[in-house]
């Protein structure tokens, strides 16, 4: 003990070039080293805090060493266990966080406090992080050791594959009323049509016996954990949940599970791990005396990366500017870290929203709808301003986030269907090319049944996966080529059934990097006038 006493006053001695804080407590420090050691070796210089005093106090350290002006990040890597006020052996093994008075989820049933470790991220009281903060949630020493390698692993596993590019959606039936459900099926489809770049693939997970996205009820937990285990860039969840569980499937009578903390135990991941993001109530309960679903997701060997949620009751149109302005940040500005992402993402939800191009913005929208529907201007920021609370990341805020290098393309802008389309493009890597023709997203190959009412026999229930699967199906046709870095042609058939907009969608994998590329292309019935080459535009490539 005297050694580990020791170090911890050598690394907490001042230092003008500490950008990383770490916080834990004193037995969690060898535990905490194979960290420390990773992160310094990349150029990172890392100062540890004891989590032996209250979370102001911890807090007024970390501001006390963001007076270098270097500070970027903040590890918090311990429980929140409410117990560890009265039982020192839980006190041992965690981190305090913040407790912060709910002003607007109190509305809608939720407790009157909100559990936050933004305190440890806002450096000069405006309730806005300045830094980037994530805990890891262990409950012990080995715990520790697990998530950290886990960690490293991720970051040093350079293998390319599928999951880099995609993304999988699950979505609950609602119950917030009509409104407020059809604004969280609005954001829904933004998500696949807009707030995602064509270059990427996505699936639909949807928890509505109408819907054709909607596996068989039966097997529904299966199919979830399915798309779990087939790894993914981004895991995302939208709809209501309780600590331990998400909303079950209703189907007449009967409820049928989605996914809880006991459907960990049967995840076998054989993709990459995704970032899971969940936008609902209470699945981020980090200090809850059970543990929530999103901690036991991330001490899973098999489960994210890291995860992201609500630790109370959370609402639809902040959650929705949130869910959004996390795709942004990823997408669109490509942060270089896990942190760095959230932050900016939870700066970019209280800033105004604006339009960008030639029709109105995905916030422009959500902010007119919650304005019409049950809020002022002013009351929209306070409820926004109340998730940045709500949100807190579980997982490493330091984890490195990778993306594709671009590939360009060219591709005639308008085709016929049953011919050939020759695909040409230019990609700084080699290895497997991938060239798909896919329909847009939200736009199925097939008419697909709609239902009107609940299934009842075997046949009815039966017909569910066919369905489910041919909706999540975007692609008409594939073709798989070797290539060296540099340009490649491909000759890519258009079936005779195809007809209107489409997408050219290239992905190429080496042993260690992808590359993505996506252009429109339009498909005719019949022969057009005149077939004009087009280069592809900037606003359809994924940056």
């Amino acid at each position: 003990m005297l050694a580990i006493l020791l170090t911890i006053l050598l690394c907490t001695g001042a230092d003008p070039e500490v950008d990383t804080v770490a916080v834990c407590p004193p037995r969690f420090l060898p535990a905490l080293n194979q960290w420390i050691s990773y992160r310094e070796s990349q150029g990172h210089r890392v100062r540890v805090i004891p989590a032996i005093s209250s979370a102001a106090d911890i807090q007024q350290m970390i501001r006390d060493t963001a007076r270098n002006g270097q500070l970027r990040y903040v590890l918090l890597a311990g429980d929140a266990d409410p117990r560890a006020a009265a039982d020192d052996d839980v006190r041992r093994r965690c981190v305090s966080t913040h407790y912060a008075a709910a002003k607007v989820n109190v509305r809608w049933g939720s407790e009157p406090h909100i559990a936050t470790d933004n305190g440890y991220a806002d450096l000069d009281g405006d309730q806005l992080p300045d830094v980037a903060v994530g805990r890891l949630p262990a409950t012990g020493p080995a715990e520790l050791t697990a998530m950290v390698e886990r960690i490293i692993a991720y970051e040093r596993d350079r293998t390319a594959g599928p999951w880099q590019r995609r993304v999988n959606l699950v979505a609950g039936a609602g119950g917030f009323g009509a409104v407020l459900d059809g604004m969280l099926e609005f954001v829904t489809r933004q998500f696949l049509t807009d707030g995602i770049p064509p270059g990427y693939a996505t699936t639909m997970t949807y928890g509505s016996w109408r819907s054709p996205y909607c596996p068989d009820p039966r097997g529904f937990e299966d199919t979830v954990l399915a798309r779990l285990n087939e790894g993914s860039l981004f895991w995302v969840y939208l709809g209501h949940s309780q600590i331990t569980c998400l909303e079950p499937v209703h189907v007449a009578e009967r409820d049928y599970e989605v996914f809880s903390n006991d459907s960990v135990a049967r995840l076998r991941r054989t993709g990459g791990a995704p970032v899971a993001l969940f936008l609902s109530c209470y699945t981020g309960a980090f200090d809850a005396a059970q543990d929530c679903l999103a901690e036991r997701l991330v001490r899973s060997p098999h489960g994210p990366i890291a995860a992201l949620g609500g630790s109370r009751v959370t609402m639809p149109y902040a959650m929705a500017v949130m869910g959004s302005a996390l795709m942004e940040e990823y997408f669109v500005f490509q942060q270089p870290t896990l942190g760095d992402l959230v932050l900016q993402a939870k700066r970019r939800v209280m800033e105004p929203g604006s339009d960008a191009g030639d029709r109105p913005s995905l916030r422009h929208w959500l902010d007119t709808i919650a304005h019409a529907v049950y809020a002022s201007e002013d009351q929209l920021r306070e409820e926004r301003l109340e998730h940045l609370l709500l949100f807190n990341l579980l997982g490493d805020p330091l984890t490195a986030l990778r993306y594709p290098s671009e590939v360009n393309l060219t591709v005639p802008e308008e085709v016929v269907a049953g011919e050939i389309v020759t695909v040409t493009g230019e990609s700084e890597i080699g290895g497997i090319v991938t060239v798909e023709l896919v329909y847009p997203r939200g736009r199925m190959r097939c008419d697909q049944p709609r239902r009107t009412q609940p299934p009842v026999t075997l046949a009815e229930f039966g017909s569910f996966n066919r369905v489910y699967f041919d909706a999540n199906e975007q692609r008409w046709s594939s073709v798989q080529v070797s290539c060296e870095p540099g340009p490649f042609r491909v000759e890519l058939p258009i079936p005779r059934e195809v007809y209107g907009r489409c997408h050219i969608r290239v992905f190429v994998a080496d042993a260690e990097a992808h590359a993505l590329g996506a252009v429109p292309i339009l498909v005719h019935a019949t022969e057009p006038a005149a077939v004009r080459i087009a280069q592809s535009p900037a606003s359809e490539r994924p940056r």
